[in-house]
């Protein structure tokens, strides 16, 4: 499948996968893979894909990320993970290792209506640009970036039982 401006993509959508296998058959060909309306639970890869830049999970089972997955889709540009089943902030952790990635969507997600959760998304990824369909400005980045600092120090500040003075 030949997506816009000469991108190769690979469409394996609505397949009921229950996981991600064999990607190593694509070779390493396509800069897009779509696997929405699927089965899939987490997100990971045993081979590296060096040359893709956009993975669609819409609609899936997801609720974790491999570690260090960002070693296996070190191009990796835009994710989407619309309407999946990641429910904790921690959930996301894995993603941070995406450095290339510039747009991650987690729309329709129980995660997405916690508190602190857009904070948390940027101060985890710092080079996003939109998220959840929405353009991340550099002043909205540099608050969430002082408010994710405001939390750190206060966890480090805050007393604890060991202390004596709880």
């Amino acid at each position: 499948m030949r997506g816009g401006a000469g991108c190769a993509a690979a469409r394996v959508a609505g397949q009921r996968i229950p996981a991600i296998e064999n990607l190593s058959a694509t070779q390493d060909q396509f800069d897009a893979i779509d696997l929405s309306n699927n089965d899939v639970q987490k997100l990971e890869s045993v081979t590296v894909l060096r040359r893709l830049k956009m993975l669609l999970f819409a609609n899936n089972k997801l609720s974790r990320v491999a570690d260090g997955v960002g070693a296996s889709f070190p191009a990796l540009q835009y994710l989407v993970l619309t309407n999946n089943d990641f429910a904790k902030l921690s959930d996301l952790d894995p993603l941070a290792s995406l450095a290339s990635l510039r747009a991650l969507a987690l729309t329709d997600n129980a995660v997405t209506k916690l508190a602190g959760y857009r904070s948390y998304v940027l101060h985890l990824l710092p080079a996003l640009r939109s998220l959840d369909f929405q353009k991340v400005k550099p002043q909205v980045r540099a608050a969430h970036r002082r408010a994710a600092c405001r939390r750190r120090c206060l966890l480090y500040t805050s007393p604890s039982p060991r202390d004596g003075l709880l």
